[in-house]
């Protein structure tokens, strides 16, 4: 397995490709500066076609005051 690592400003992208089922198009993740997954394209919406992410990540932190938080989409 290759791993290919970019980085473009404070996101981190990398690009795992799989030569199984989706013919070595594999699976995009990118991170924040603080290493927690913040995008992730799957096979069939491939990030290098231009599509939005599958899945979505956003962190809510309130430090002492409050719970920690974590905001899910996926299309």
């Amino acid at each position: 397995m290759r791993t290919r690592t970019h980085l473009a400003g404070k996101l981190v992208a990398l690009a795992r490709p799989s030569p199984g089922r989706d013919g070595g198009r594999g699976t995009d993740l990118a991170y924040d500066g603080l290493g927690r997954l913040v995008q992730v394209w799957l096979q069939a919406r491939p990030k290098a076609k231009d599509f939005t992410p599958s899945i979505k990540y956003e962190y809510l932190i309130r430090g002492a005051d409050g719970p920690a938080a974590v905001h899910t989409q996926k299309i």
